[in-house]
């Protein structure tokens, strides 16, 4: 039987008349209406976490530790994010070409980035299940849609947990880090049901494709700690590597709690709890976390653009 090659397909018309198209799927499909004013509520708690924080902390300390870091240093350090999003929209469209549709790396850049903007306003970063929007839109069944961005979802849920079992080692002890482990694999059985869509879209994926996730998924995040410790010596803090990885792994955990949009409040609650031990004062982890606040914010930048130039899928004909 000769084989058909798929056709390349273009999702992104340059009609501006229907921004909010991603939105409305996020509001309707992702965040039930009963649900809608439960996720605004836990929106305060980080809130009032981060202005309690604020109030307990000196503000010209704050501000002193802030000025620590040189302009151009930081808009380096931003690129360092960019390059992280380069990456996972390298696997974002790997992932959907398996799952059968065939898209240009600039458009799966647009889409994921969207994605990225979308997360920064939801609480654990729920608006990232948006992209599925895209991919029903240009044709995908809904099931295999959200299978994609659950694959994407799982390959970092993946490799931070085993990165993070090694960071409760390092800042805790063994016992905590077998503790850890048993919650992990409670979790694990507790999504069964979202591995088997996932692994029903993937049936057909070759060991060399499924390396490669990994790889990209891995090269990612090693990215990401070299961003957030170059970030972490800018504002002074002089902690061992390994400390500031395994913190910033659980830091990164910590912030997908359902209680903060972009986790507000609750990342530097961890970062006050996880630093403080290693001689860090209150204002200066509060300052990295204000940078690292600051550079998702500017880096998501991209996708706000995209998202309000209104760049949306169309049905495949």
């Amino acid at each position: 039987m000769a084989t058909q090659k798929r056709a390349r397909r273009t999702i992104w018309p340059t009609n501006g008349n229907n921004r909010n198209f991603m939105t409305q799927y996020v509001r309707k499909h992702i965040i039930p209406p009963m649900k809608k004013l439960a996720l605004q509520i836990l929106k305060l708690i980080g809130i009032a976490m981060f202005v309690w924080i604020m109030s307990r902390i000196e503000t010209a300390q704050l501000i002193e530790h802030i000025q620590k870091i040189n302009i151009y240093y930081f808009l380096l350090l931003t690129l360092l994010v960019l390059c992280i999003y380069a990456i996972k929209t390298m696997r974002w469209r790997i992932l959907v070409k398996k799952a059968g549709l065939d898209i240009t790396y600039r458009e799966s850049w647009k889409i994921y980035n969207i994605g990225v903007f979308l997360a920064i306003l939801t609480p654990a970063k729920l608006g990232e299940i948006g992209r599925a929007a895209y991919l029903k839109k240009a044709g995908m069944q809904n099931l295999k849609a959200i299978g994609v961005v659950l694959a994407d979802k799982i390959a970092d849920i993946a490799v931070m947990a085993v990165i993070a079992l090694i960071g409760i080692g390092i800042l805790f002890s063994i016992k905590w880090m077998f503790i850890g482990l048993l919650i992990m694999c409670c979790g694990l059985a507790a999504g069964i049901f979202a591995i088997k869509k996932m692994m029903k879209t993937f049936s057909n994926m070759k060991l060399k494709t499924a390396l490669l996730v990994i790889g990209l998924t891995t090269l990612s995040w090693g990215v990401y700690f070299l961003w957030a410790v170059l970030l972490a010596k800018g504002v002074g803090i002089q902690v061992p590597v390994h400390i500031l990885i395994a913190t910033f792994t659980l830091v990164g955990i910590v912030a997908l709690l359902p209680i903060a949009p972009s986790g507000l409040g609750t990342r530097d609650a961890a970062l006050l709890t996880l630093l403080t031990p290693y001689g860090v004062a209150p204002e200066q982890s509060i300052a990295l976390s204000f940078l690292m606040f600051l550079t998702i914010i500017i880096s998501s930048s991209i996708g706000l653009l995209h998202w309000w130039k209104g760049m949306y899928p169309t049905k495949i004909s």
